[in-house]
């Protein structure tokens, strides 16, 4: 993969965290767009590798970190592969939602997800 490292030196205008679990917003928005939401997208990121065994976006495809940003941007393809259809409707639910695209359309809080996984853990 990209061997993309932790980016811990701050600077003005500088990205911090590890850009494969960067929201789009962290990609593409300014600083007032980047709000707890955020980590929510990098929770269904770490929640998808956990179900499925590999990253939403990181492939061998990619070899620039603009095509790790396109495919978290612009790029489906992780809610429509067949191992992710092949979960159970409720984690494809939770996990839809946590990698929306648009921050509005991701759980609220990180209190709803628990609920979210509660109730998924202890079935119909």
């Amino acid at each position: 993969h990209l061997g993309l490292p932790d980016l811990t030196k701050t600077s003005i205008g500088a990205a911090v965290g590890t850009p494969a679990y960067f929201a789009p917003e962290q990609w593409e928005g300014s600083r007032r767009d980047i709000d707890h939401r955020r980590d929510l997208f990098a929770a269904g990121i770490l929640l998808y590798q956990a179900l499925l065994g590999r990253h939403p976006f990181l492939t061998n495809n990619l070899k620039m970190l603009s095509d790790l940003r396109d495919a978290v941007c612009k790029s489906d393809a992780p809610t429509v592969a067949a191992d992710f259809l092949a979960l159970p409707a409720p984690w494809r639910t939770l996990l839809a939602s946590l990698l929306a695209k648009s921050r509005e359309k991701r759980p609220a809080s990180a209190e709803l997800v628990h609920r979210v996984l509660t109730k998924i853990g202890s079935g119909p």
